[in-house]
C-alpha cells in the first residue's frame, strides 16, 4: 500500500524590527512607507511600498522609538502623534 501524504501548512514568518525576533506575521503589526514618503499602519498587511514589522508589545515600540529602527528601516520617520496612534492600537489588541 502506498503512503498517504499529509499538506504540510507553511505560516509566513516575519522579524520584529525592535526585538529582532521571528514570529508568524498575523502575530505582527506592519508599517508601511509609501512612494510619497509617507509613513502609515498597513492594517491589511498588503499595502504597496517598503515595510516594517514590530511585535504588538508595548515593550518593542519603546524600542523601536529609542533605537530609531524605524527611521533607518524606512528612510522615514513616524512622528510624535504617529508613535501614540501605535501605542494605542497596541493597547487596544492587548485588551481584547
Amino acid at each position: 500500500m502506498a503512503k498517504r501524504q499529509t499538506k504540510t501548512i507553511k505560516i509566513p514568518m516575519r522579524q520584529c524590527a525592535a526585538c529582532r525576533g521571528r514570529f508568524p506575521k498575523k502575530t505582527l503589526m506592519r508599517i508601511v512607507r509609501s512612494a510619497d514618503g509617507g509613513v502609515s499602519f498597513d492594517l491589511s498587511g498588503k499595502m504597496n511600498g517598503r515595510g516594517i514589522y514590530l511585535c504588538r508589545n508595548l515593550s518593542c515600540i519603546e524600542s523601536a522609538r529609542k533605537s530609531g529602527c524605524i527611521k533607518n528601516a524606512l528612510g522615514a520617520d513616524l512622528s510624535d502623534a504617529g508613535y501614540e496612534e501605535l501605542y494605542n492600537e497596541v493597547r487596544d489588541f492587548l485588551k481584547k
